[in-house]
């Protein structure tokens, strides 16, 4: 028993320590995770609380919703793509990549939008007292931290534009760690909301 609670305290002490050694700004951005996805999951419960007071919700789900998710996960393979890039310090598919994720995070608002229109259409409002309104709600709060994202890639953007039209700035660039951190910062990021969003896009689609 002794043993194996020394096991225990052992990697709980070499948990703080690998926190302790990551960069500042990956800390922040794990608490900051933390912080939003028990955000989501405070609406989310709500959401299902409203689903069970009113069951006679007549809705029928946006088929836009699916095809923005494919569009979402795609992004997020781009993204991945990004870091094998910079480890191999080709700045023609880093580019590509970088600026294929944010088109296709354009995308994905764009189809948020459409798909709140076509609710809107469908006489499906905004009002407290109906479940439906929490997929505006969650969607909006998910929408938020794509656009947040979207800010993010556009600066990888134009700091690999920057870079990419001068010979020392490329050599510079990635040779640089504090690059390679931004980039990884962004991906963690951008993975988590992709993923976030593929699960809400089941709950919200077995739940009507």
């Amino acid at each position: 028993m002794s043993t194996q609670n020394q096991g225990k305290r052992t990697e709980k002490i070499s948990a703080f320590r690998r926190l302790e050694k990551m960069h500042p700004h990956k800390t922040f951005l794990f608490f900051a995770i933390i912080a939003s996805t028990l955000s989501f999951l405070a609406l989310v419960l709500l959401y299902g609380i409203r689903m069970v007071e009113y069951q006679n919700v007549a809705f029928g789900f946006p088929k836009l919703f699916s095809v923005s998710t494919v569009v979402l996960l795609f992004s997020s393979y781009t993204m991945s793509r990004c870091i094998t890039a910079f480890k191999t310090d080709s700045m023609i598919d880093l580019r590509i990549s970088l600026f294929l994720t944010l088109l296709l995070a354009g995308v994905f608002c764009t189809m948020q939008v459409f798909c709140w229109q076509k609710m809107y259409a469908d006489g499906v409002f905004f009002s407290y007292q109906t479940a439906v309104s929490f997929l505006y709600l969650i969607s909006a709060f998910h929408l938020l931290h794509i656009l947040l994202g979207f800010v993010m890639l556009a600066y990888l953007n134009f700091n690999t534009y920057v870079a990419a039209n001068d010979m020392v700035k490329q050599l510079m660039f990635f040779s640089s760690k504090r690059e390679g951190n931004k980039l990884e910062i962004v991906t963690m990021y951008w993975h988590f909301v992709d993923f976030m969003w593929l699960f809400l896009y089941f709950i919200f689609l077995f739940s009507f």
